[in-house]
């Protein structure tokens, strides 16, 4: 279980470095008259500032869970709840930031991987592994 769990989070902390890069690096120029097209009145600026802050946002938490990844691989039970609560928190907010049009959508996937990856560690069959001497 905890194998499994440890390379979940390791696809979807790729994927978050990857999506947070696509949001970070994003053409203004198209992103700015599409968005005009579409609401004339909208600050596209301050979007465009929000759209890049979130992607920042998003290669930090990616970089945080591989960095945590490997401890819960470990068995160290204190990273296992670090990494649980991250992965809880920020799938909320992408399903957010992706409902109001912050984020891609495929990052609803990626929330549902992280999710996916705190239930295969807090599996029965994987509380052993968090008990053993170390």
């Amino acid at each position: 279980m905890v194998t499994a769990a440890y390379w979940v989070w390791i696809v979807a902390a790729a994927a978050l470095v990857f999506f947070g890069v696509m949001a970070l690096f994003i053409a203004g120029d198209a992103t700015r008259e599409s968005m005009l097209d579409k609401n004339p009145d909208a600050d596209v600026d301050a979007a465009l500032t929000l759209i890049r802050g979130f992607g920042g946002i998003t290669i930090v938490v990616g970089l945080v869970i591989a960095a945590l990844v490997g401890q819960v691989r470990k068995g160290k039970a204190r990273m296992r709840r670090a990494l649980a609560v991250l992965s809880v928190v920020f799938a909320f907010m992408l399903v957010v930031t992706t409902t109001i049009g912050i984020a891609y959508f495929p990052l609803v996937i990626v929330a549902v991987a992280m999710l996916v990856a705190t239930f295969l560690v807090y599996r029965p069959a994987a509380a052993p592994w968090f008990h053993r001497v170390q």
